[in-house]
C-alpha cells in the first residue's frame, strides 16, 4: 500500500510512504523480558525502543501465530501498521527540523 501525503502549498507535497513487508520472526526471549508495568510506571521509552521492531515488524503469518484468534491478528496488524506509519511520520518531521535549523 502506497500513501501519497498531499498538501496544497505544503511542502510535503508528493512524499511517498509504503509499508514494509513483515519479515521478523517473533524474539519471544526479549518479549518475555518486557515489563509492561515498569514501562508504564516509569514511562520506560528506552524498553519501547528497544522491542519497536520487534513488535512492528514481526510476521503475523508465521507458525508463531497459527493459533492465534483472526480478530486479534487484525488488531495485532493495525497496530503494526500504525507503528509503521508513526515512524514514518517521526522520520519525515525530524529531517524537516534538520533542513529548517541549517536554514537558520
Amino acid at each position: 500500500a502506497v500513501v501519497s501525503t498531499q498538501s496544497t502549498g505544503n511542502q510535503n507535497q508528493g512524499v511517498q510512504f509504503q509499508f514494509r513487508k513483515r519479515y521478523r520472526k517473533v524474539d519471544w526471549k526479549l518479549l518475555a523480558n518486557v515489563d509492561v508495568d515498569k514501562i508504564t510506571r516509569d514511562l520506560d521509552y528506552h524498553a519501547l525502543q528497544a522491542n519497536i521492531m520487534n513488535v512492528a515488524f514481526c510476521d503475523t503469518k508465521s507458525q508463531d501465530f497459527l493459533d492465534v484468534d483472526e480478530d486479534f491478528i487484525k488488531l495485532y496488524r493495525l497496530g503494526q501498521y500504525t507503528i509503521e506509519y508513526l515512524l514514518h511520520c517521526q522520520e519525515y518531521l525530524s529531517h524537516g527540523t534538520v533542513e529548517l535549523e541549517t536554514k537558520l
